[in-house]
């Protein structure tokens, strides 16, 4: 018998064998109780107002709250959206649907004055590495725009807002992504999720589904 640990049970193929079976499973909230990841708060691009990331914790289930996104935001509505809250989001990874859509935003955020830079799935290697270490070294508010990558294989712990600017349908693709921002670090306790898309709104009670209830956890 073998035991294996997984951050992503139901990735494809981990599972097809009859011989695995999940005998454990933690959410991504409950895993945030116990302090092994930082808290997420959400908010839509057209809420009254933003998420108050300088609270010390803040319960996911209250993000059932807010309503869904009205409509899916342009890059324009992004652009004017992080400028306004630049110094609340910081460092922000934009996840964007289009290699055209990401290189526009990214141009665009340029415009204002934004250190903003974009990678996708046909940038070279090597050039890929040089950008996610520029970014990885930047502190304060910056932008890294992504296409098709940035879920898996991605730690940057001091991320703190995560942009998710298209529709995901996949429950395991929506928890990786924000698997991203829940790396903890020094003085992280928390981060921002914010939808600029309103099918994502029935995303969000993954973040807490998981086979275990977090009251049995201080049973």
């Amino acid at each position: 018998r073998v035991l294996g640990l997984t951050a992503t049970p139901h990735f494809e193929g981990v599972l097809q064998a009859s011989s695995f079976v999940i005998a454990f499973a933690l959410s991504l909230l409950a895993l945030a109780e116990l302090g092994f990841l930082a808290w997420p708060n959400i908010t839509t691009h057209d809420a009254d107002d933003f998420i108050d990331l300088e609270v010390e914790r803040a319960s996911i289930e209250s993000s059932q709250n807010i309503p869904a996104a009205k409509h899916e935001a342009s890059n324009d509505e992004i652009v004017k959206y992080f400028v306004r809250n630049s110094k609340l989001v910081g460092k922000t990874l934009i996840k964007a649907s289009t290699v055209e859509t990401a290189t526009e935003l990214a141009w665009k955020l340029r415009q204002e004055g934004v250190n903003a830079e974009t990678i996708n799935y046909l940038t070279m290697p090597q050039h890929r590495r040089d950008i996610l270490d520029r970014f990885k070294k930047t502190s304060g508010p910056c932008v890294l725009v992504v296409v098709q990558i940035g879920s898996t294989g991605f730690d940057i712990p001091d991320l703190q807002t995560i942009f998710l600017t298209r529709n995901i349908c996949s429950p395991l693709a929506y928890l990786q992504v924000c698997g991203r921002g829940a790396r903890k670090v020094e003085g992280k306790n928390h981060f921002g999720i914010v939808e600029f898309h309103p099918g994502l709104f029935k995303m969000r009670k993954y973040l807490w589904k998981g086979l275990v209830p977090i009251e049995l956890l201080h049973a």
